[in-house]
């Protein structure tokens, strides 16, 4: 019924494996489909490599420039029948009023960060479109034998930076001692 859209070269990055977190508890319902870049027009292949993308009842786009550049292609297909996740502002995204105009094209926009929702909320997009993804990988799911889970431990995957909260850390872990 959905299709979920990832770069295949971060299929076992945080991306990659949340989108194969969501099939893996949904088989029924999802579908993935890997495509080759996140069409941030960084590499001349991008213009020549198009891998189609399924038919399906709705579509869910791992990174903005994935959608922009599937949009621009067929936007009968994917206005307003889209989900697109924003895990954080980069400059490929283009301007926010750029980003601004694109989003507002999709169903709903998953934001990893408050702040950048707030932020292209202030510059003109819905904010009816906004959801605030407050989530993380299971790693029970990942079929990835290398890593032993220990107890006891706290990992975090994410690009470091003033807005990820990791002053955070200390408390949480104060509050969790075991």
């Amino acid at each position: 019924r959905m299709v979920l859209i990832g770069v295949w070269a971060n299929r076992n990055w945080i991306l990659g494996n949340w989108i194969k977190e969501v099939k893996l508890r949904h088989p029924s319902n999802f579908k993935l489909w890997w495509v080759p870049s996140i069409y941030a027009g960084k590499r001349k292949l991008e213009k020549y490599i198009r891998i189609p993308i399924p038919k399906a009842e709705a579509y869910f786009f791992s990174y903005p420039t994935i959608f922009r550049f599937y949009l621009e292609k067929k936007p009968k297909k994917f206005i307003n029948n889209s989900l697109v996740l924003y895990p954080h502002n980069e400059p490929e995204m283009g301007s926010v009023m750029e980003q601004v105009d694109l989003l507002n094209k999709a169903h709903k926009v998953y934001f990893y960060c408050k702040q950048d929702a707030e932020n292209l909320a202030l510059n003109g997009l819905k904010k009816e479109k906004i959801v605030i993804a407050n989530c993380a990988i299971d790693n029970d799911c990942v079929f990835d034998n290398k890593e032993i889970r220990e107890q006891k431990t706290i990992i975090l995957a994410s690009k470091f930076g003033p807005r990820k909260g990791a002053e955070l850390l200390l408390g949480i872990v104060k509050k969790l001692p075991d």
